[in-house]
């Protein structure tokens, strides 16, 4: 995520960096919450001794890897309070230049190329200034910006009703033992059966691969996302100040 900022703030961006705060603490709860899934995922594989005294594990159907329920409100929050963040920024800077502004106007424009930009800013953008509007047009997709590009489309998601979808597939690296030799299982989910043994699980290659429109790692994707328009809003307080725009943003 992005890194903090010692600068003060301009006030008008307190309800924009309030948004970006909340995106954090969601990202964090999702991550608990994509923890509890994956431990429980796995328990319901594991079906203890047959009468030959084997251990069986039983494979999932497809359909129980589709994660519903708080992760996925989650997952739509943080995208939300993100969205919301870039609007509030853009229309603090037109109440800035425009106090009379109509409230309804002002919205952060996320364009797929220069003419879809130039249609959406006549309206959207319309009481910013050359330099407010240049600094929003460098950050569009077309100009390299794919992480922005990405928001938009889960954004627009939302406005249909839609929750993004959220689906395990995380191949695991499990191990039957001895419930007496856990500590050679650090980083590994335990479950306890029957006779001092369990089965150890965790997920191949370190990490689990959650995947949010079953294309992108949600995890990852949604903290760099987190991280780019945190600092999208650090970046703008100079069109607050009348400094000179330093654009110094990683670009996903």
């Amino acid at each position: 995520m992005g890194q903090p900022d010692k600068r003060e703030p301009p006030p008008q961006l307190a309800d924009a960096l309030a948004r970006v705060d909340q995106a954090k603490q969601n990202w964090f709860e999702l991550g608990r919450e994509l923890q509890e899934f994956l431990y429980e995922y796995v328990r319901g594989m594991v079906r203890g001794f047959d009468r030959q005294g084997n251990m069986t594990l039983q494979m999932r159907h497809p359909d129980e890897s589709i994660i519903g329920g708080r992760p996925k409100v989650l997952v739509g929050q943080i995208v939300e309070n993100l969205r919301t963040a870039l609007d509030y920024l853009v229309f603090e800077l037109s109440a800035k230049n425009e106090p009379n502004l109509n409230e309804r106007v002002p919205q952060f424009v996320i364009a797929v190329d220069g003419e879809d930009f130039e249609r959406q800013a006549k309206g959207r953008l319309r009481y910013l200034t050359d330099e407010q509007r240049g600094f929003v047009e460098q950050l569009q997709p077309y100009n390299g910006n794919r992480m922005l590009g990405l928001l938009g489309e889960m954004a627009g998601e939302g406005k249909h009703r839609r929750l993004l979808s959220v689906r395990d597939k995380t191949g695991w690296h499990i191990v039957f033992g001895e419930m007496c030799k856990r500590g050679e299982y650090e980083g590994y989910f335990v479950y306890p059966v029957e006779g001092d043994h369990a089965v150890f699980a965790r997920p191949r290659g370190g990490e689990p691969a959650v995947l949010l429109m079953d294309k992108y790692n949600a995890v990852s994707l949604l903290k760099g996302m987190i991280g780019q328009v945190e600092d999208m809003v650090r970046v703008s307080y100079a069109l607050f100040e009348g400094k000179p725009l330093n654009l110094m943003i990683e670009r996903g």
